[in-house]
């Protein structure tokens, strides 16, 4: 089912509804507007350009109200727009907003599992006193692992493309079980709040003349 951006800002729900709901509501925006950005890419044209009220939606949208504050929001939008994009091409973040979605998160939980299967199992012949190098050397790489699977769960949870999927579980159905049940919308609040790492570090890279 299609979840518009006219649901996401309709919804009530109190996620949406509280003072960081906006910037929530700003990143459904993002990834709305970089489906037009990735169409620019492939080719095709964007009859969207050409209407008024694309032209109401920038300057009576984005732009209305305190200049400060909205411009600081239009390069905010624009960013997460530009990460959705770059994702696209180069992760495999968006896996986590098409069918069967939460699916990812199944392989790092179940790698983190086997590797403290691993790790108990070489722990008990480490204390029988065989072949402690490579025991040991087994346990270091096992943990290593474990280590790493759980950073690339932290990258899914904190990545835009899953808070989306769980913005657009939690506005899709109203009155839903996510919207009544108080540890649900907690759990989802803690994951929203996740801080993604960003493929960039607000620069351009431009070369200045007169500096060199």
């Amino acid at each position: 089912k299609m979840t518009t951006v006219e649901q996401i800002w309709s919804c009530t729900g109190s996620l949406l509804s509280s003072d960081g709901g906006g910037l929530l509501k700003d990143m459904c925006l993002s990834m709305a507007l970089s489906k037009m950005l990735n169409r620019r890419f492939a080719g095709f044209e964007l009859v969207e350009a050409e209407l008024e009220k694309t032209h109401d939606f920038v300057f009576s949208g984005l732009l209305a109200g305190d200049k400060q504050k909205q411009c600081e929001r239009v390069f905010r939008v624009v960013e997460e727009e530009l990460a959705f994009v770059h994702d696209l091409y180069y992760t495999r973040y968006p896996y986590l907003y098409h069918k069967g979605r939460y699916f990812a998160f199944y392989l790092p939980f179940a790698m983190i599992g086997l590797c403290l299967w691993v790790i108990h199992l070489l722990f008990e012949r480490f204390q029988k006193n065989k072949f402690r190098l490579w025991t040991t050397t087994t346990m270091v790489l096992m943990v290593v692992v474990a280590f790493l699977e759980l950073f690339q769960l932290y990258l899914y949870a904190a990545s835009g493309w899953c808070k989306v999927a769980l913005i657009r579980s939690y506005a899709a159905m109203p009155a839903s079980a996510l919207q009544r049940n108080g540890f649900c919308q907690m759990l989802i609040g803690l994951l929203l709040r996740l801080k993604a790492l960003r493929p960039w570090e607000d620069k351009l890279g431009q070369y200045s003349l007169i500096d060199a």
